[in-house]
């Protein structure tokens, strides 16, 4: 069905992607960054062995284990179908829009064309993901094969969901996007709801949820494929396997048989994630567009030119507020609550989440990537123009940890709660200095903070910053805690002296890292990335 030249040009991109993944890998930064990989994925593999040695078999190959499985693949099928009504049409690169539209081949040709495309590379990348799943899976075959299907059932899914939304009119597809948001956000306030109890552990909370014949009939595709992952022997791999191919097939054959003139759609949906996708090689940030708000940010005054600064960033934060919005309500119905009823589990959410949530709001330097040349002349003080960025980051990660802390505080108790009101007082400090330190590490690296879909080289890279951010954090978590314990102790065991000893010390490091980031601000060379790129 695909035209030779076609196939020819599939296996031209191909060559071009491995080219690419190793040229990354060359010279002294790029063994380092191979090292860096091989070591994490050595260390995931030894942990995901680790895990499965002292198991008779894989945790989804029980009734509740698949339920289990089954729920999280529904929720990443319902975010990529709400990531598929923001694409109207296929997508195909500029240079695909100005050679292959007026080529002599069928519309339903170029739609296999690109579906292949995307199908060509996940074999492989499923490769370095099954390795990822590999301790709830029944062996290295079931999860890379499990990858594989459900791989090419979201690429299906995503293409069928955005050829529909290039027939609705964009007011109808905004009200389907609004929709769709409430409804999955409904789904997880009902989830949460059952597991807020104290009492109740998640796999009893999940077969509750699916008692109702409605629900198990809605899970019993998804579950087809968390038993793929489950499966063991070759027998029940095959016959799961088989279908889970049905599922893909019928998808990708209804694509063929909707036979919608995409392509005017797709070139305006070229045209947007072409610069979204050059954005993020830049720097830029490519938060899910859900819809915008018009709201009007109000000058504030100049502070020695701080104010503009922390106003120009906090319009882009406008701009992009549903997604900011969606992000917090998803951290705080999601994480906490669940976790709020044991201290050790808070506290590695707590310190996970500080590493993850400042990469959800780029309205600092990482969002500028593409306009550095510019902002090199403001002439404004480098510790001046570092407070300026960071600032309006810094306001949304601390309104994010203080609504999770609260959260938890709300259902916590005991040690629990302690720690989620503690966690209310050092939200501040700990939100500047992680805005801080991660700012200095784009001006420093770059090409080190964003990662395209499918670069290797960029996910080694990640990380490095990954690394070097938990060893930060690390660090002046663990100086505080000594210095607060040391207050304590000298202060005849008073609390409020040992947090405040604690506090001084995280404000202190977050001084620390904004003169960091305005060092790296300084000796940020535009011509020298420029010339990288």
């Amino acid at each position: 069905m695909i035209p030779r030249p076609l196939l020819y040009l599939i296996g031209l991109n191909l060559r071009a992607r491995l080219r690419r993944i190793l040229r990354g890998f060359r010279g002294i930064k790029g063994i380092v960054l191979l090292v860096v990989l091989g070591g994490f994925i050595a260390l995931v593999v030894f942990g995901q062995i680790a895990s499965r040695s002292g198991r008779p078999s894989a945790p989804a190959a029980s009734g509740t284990g698949s339920l289990t499985g089954a729920v999280v693949i529904l929720l990443f099928t319902l975010m990529t179908a709400l990531g598929g009504l923001n694409l109207r049409g296929l997508y195909f690169s500029p240079a695909e829009v100005d050679f292959l539209f007026p080529a002599p081949v069928r519309r339903a040709q170029l739609v296999a064309y690109r579906i292949a495309g995307q199908l060509a590379p996940i074999p492989f990348s499923s490769l370095l993901m099954a390795v990822f799943v590999l301790s709830y899976s029944g062996s290295f075959l079931s999860a890379w094969l499990g990858m594989v299907l459900y791989s090419a059932f979201l690429t299906a899914l995503q293409s069928t969901v955005s050829l529909f939304a290039s027939t609705i009119a964009e007011r109808l597809l905004r009200i389907g996007r609004a929709a769709a948001t409430v409804i999955g956000m409904a789904g997880v306030a009902i989830i949460v709801g059952l597991l807020a109890g104290p009492s109740v552990r998640m796999p009893d909370a999940l077969a509750k949820v699916v008692q109702s014949g409605a629900v198990r009939i809605l899970l019993a595709p998804f579950d087809i494929y968390a038993k793929v992952f489950a499966a063991d022997g070759a027998a029940e791999l095959a016959g799961w396997g088989a279908a889970a191919a049905g599922i893909d097939i019928f998808l990708f054959g209804l694509i063929f048989l909707l036979d919608i003139d995409y392509r005017e759609a797709a070139v305006e949906t070229s045209r947007r994630v072409h610069a979204r996708l050059q954005s993020l090689r830049r720097g830029g940030h490519a938060l899910p567009s859900l819809t915008r708000l018009r709201l009007r940010v109000p000058a504030p005054p100049r502070w020695g030119g701080i104010g503009p600064l922390a106003w120009r960033q906090a319009i882009e934060a406008t701009r992009n507020a549903p997604a900011v919005l969606f992000i917090i309500a998803l951290f705080t119905a999601i994480a906490l609550p669940i976790v709020a009823r044991g201290r050790e589990t808070l506290f590695g959410i707590l310190f996970g989440a500080s590493l993850v949530v400042p990469q959800w709001v780029p309205f600092d330097f990482r969002g500028d990537g593409g306009r550095m040349e510019v902002i090199k002349t403001f002439p404004v003080p480098g510790f001046v123009m570092a407070l300026g960025q960071v600032l309006v980051p810094s306001f949304i990660v601390t309104v994010i940890l203080v609504a999770g802390c609260a959260c938890a505080a709300a259902f916590g108790a005991g040690p629990a709660r302690t720690i989620a009101l503690a966690g209310i007082a050092f939200a501040p400090v700990a939100a500047v200095f992680l805005l801080a330190f991660e700012n200095a590490l784009f001006l420093l690296y770059p090409s080190g903070t964003r990662m395209a879909p499918g670069d290797v080289v960029a996910f080694a890279r990640q990380m490095i910053a990954a690394l070097l951010k938990f060893l930060g954090l690390g660090a002046v978590g663990g100086l505080a805690f000594g210095v607060g314990a040391l207050a304590h102790f000298l202060t005849g065991g008073s609390l409020v002296a040992g947090a405040a000893a604690a506090w001084i010390v995280c404000a202190a490091a977050a001084g620390g890292g904004l003169a960091a980031c305005a060092w790296a601000f300084r000796r940020y060379d535009i011509s020298r990335e420029e010339a990288e790129e």
